[in-house]
């Protein structure tokens, strides 16, 4: 895993989503299957939601050639704080 990540994640409801890592902002589509989230990052397509309330979201994932589960853990900010511009989309 990388060091250090600039990461933010905005879903919305219209199932696009913007992404800040460390200074690139893009944008795609998502889709929910279940407890499935099918977005990609790098070479992950889709992740299982593990937890998920107003305060944090935790994706799990597993690769092919590993016996784990990984995590990605996101807590909630406030507009303020995120890179996102008011207004973006």
């Amino acid at each position: 895993a990388e060091n250090y990540y600039d990461y933010y994640l905005h879903f919305r409801y219209d199932y696009t989503y913007d992404e800040y890592l460390n200074g690139r902002l893009i944008r795609g589509t998502w889709s929910l299957g279940g407890s499935e989230l099918f977005y990609s990052f790098k070479h992950i397509k889709k992740f299982e939601i593990a937890t998920v309330n107003k305060s944090k979201l935790v994706l799990e994932f597993t690769q092919p050639n590993s016996k784990g589960t990984y995590q990605y853990h996101f807590i909630r900010v406030e507009s303020k704080d995120a890179p996102f511009k008011v207004g973006i989309g």
